[in-house]
C-alpha cells in the first residue's frame, strides 16, 4: 500500500500477500474484466510490529447478518481474505478468517 491505497491490479495475479506497514484506507482495483465474468481474489494480510487496521469498502458484502472482520493485532497475526465479483467489482462477496498459526 502508499498513502493508506491498496493498490489491487487483477492483470497482474489474483493472490496476494501484504505484510502491513501502515493503515489501509482505501483499495483501488485495476484491470478487472467486464461483468459477467467471474473473479476472484485471496489475501493473506500479515500484522506488522505495529497494530495496523483494514478498512472494508462499502462495495464489500459480507452476507446477512455477517459483521466485517477486524484485523488481528499482535505481530505476525494473519487474516485471510476472499473476494469474488460477478459483475466488475460493483460489488464483491467477502470471506475472511484469522488465520491460527
Amino acid at each position: 500500500s502508499a498513502s493508506g491505497v491498496l493498490p489491487v491490479d487483477y492483470s497482474a495475479g489474483n493472490y496476494y500477500t501484504s505484510t502491513l506497514a501502515e493503515n489501509i484506507a482505501s483499495w483501488n482495483f485495476t484491470g478487472l474484466p467486464p461483468a459477467g465474468t467471474g473473479i476472484t481474489f485471496a489475501f493473506l494480510f500479515t500484522q506488522a510490529a505495529s497494530n495496523y487496521t483494514i478498512a472494508w469498502p462499502a462495495s464489500f458484502d459480507w452476507g446477512s447478518g455477517v459483521i466485517a472482520p477486524t484485523m488481528p493485532t499482535g505481530a505476525g497475526s494473519q487474516l485471510i481474505l476472499v473476494l469474488t465479483s460477478f459483475d466488475g467489482g460493483v460489488i464483491w462477496d467477502a470471506t475472511a478468517r484469522i488465520r491460527e498459526l
